[in-house]
């Protein structure tokens, strides 16, 4: 394991007001909460309000409530998407004049699996046409290379699925990818800490950063730790109430079981009886060891 304390400074909590908060969050949130003790780094909240059509107020409140409840402790200073609109509007220029995005106009079903192959590009649509999206010119490098915080440099193949990828949405929005990596160089993130499922994310991320010239992103450290899986072993969803801490709270389950829900769930093999006990616990178990 590679000694990454003098890079690791500022990190974030970055949740998505789309449903209710569930276990595998909370651990993730936690974990992320250790890692900024351990390295004495600033921990910021910022919540992803841009997807209109998911956002609710009540889910909003519910991560406050959820942070204040684990007693997770984040800067919230300009902790909204929407109050960088400039900023995600001034990347998307830059894009456009760099002639690096093309204009879309296929559906998200058909354009997420088939991004490379359809036609757009070719038909030279205008990107001041009402209801295109802005993709990313499939021109991406083969390789990535990025900084894992226990093994350091690593070079993956740049996944396939992130080819000509969504920078700007079809009601003019900037995408999820663009805001992240705009967010992230504004506040000077260090580390990114993310499920393992989001590597692809942060490779492709990796990329639009290249392309936006921000260079520091580069030297920014992730850490895409283990996913918290339901009982089919799949990935917990935010509409299920069994693994939602919202409805725990309504049943009145109390703390020490929530801990030790998550704990079986990572199979920590010992009980706790604290947020504070479960996330250095979990440190130990995603990066001690």
């Amino acid at each position: 394991m590679q000694d990454m304390t003098p890079l690791l400074t500022t990190t974030r909590i970055a949740p998505t007001p789309s449903g209710y908060l569930h276990l595998g969050n909370l651990a993730s949130f936690l974990y992320t909460q250790g890692l900024a003790r351990l390295f004495d780094a600033r921990l910021i909240l910022r919540i992803d309000d841009l997807d209109k059509d998911r956002f609710r107020s009540e889910y909003v409140q519910d991560i406050l409530d959820t942070l204040d409840f684990a007693g997770i402790n984040c800067n919230q200073e300009e902790r909204t998407h929407r109050t960088r609109l400039k900023l995600y509007a001034d990347a998307l220029d830059h894009l456009r004049k760099k002639g690096l995005v093309y204009a879309c106009s296929c559906t998200r079903k058909r354009s997420d699996n088939e991004a490379t192959n359809c036609s757009c590009m070719e038909r030279n649509l205008s990107l001041d046409q009402p209801g295109i999206q802005w993709r990313l010119l499939p021109f991406a490098p083969e390789y990535i290379e990025i900084i894992d915080i226990k093994s350091g440099r690593q070079v993956h193949p740049f996944p396939s699925e992130m080819n000509a990828l969504q920078v700007r949405k079809k009601n003019g929005d900037p995408s999820y990818h663009l805001a992240s990596v705009v967010d992230d160089c504004h506040f000077g993130i260090t580390l990114i800490v993310r499920g393992m499922d989001l590597l692809p994310s942060s490779l492709a991320q990796i990329h639009l950063a290249d392309l936006l010239g921000e260079t520091n992103f580069r030297t920014c450290v992730f850490d895409h730790h283990p996913l918290i899986v339901d009982k089919e072993n799949q990935k917990m969803s935010k509409s299920a109430n069994s693994t939602s801490i919202h409805w725990m709270r309504q049943q009145r389950i109390g703390i020490e079981e929530i801990c030790n829900r998550i704990a079986n769930h990572v199979e920590l093999g010992e009980p706790v009886q604290s947020f504070r006990a479960l996330e250095k616990a979990l440190v130990q178990l995603w990066y001690a060891q």
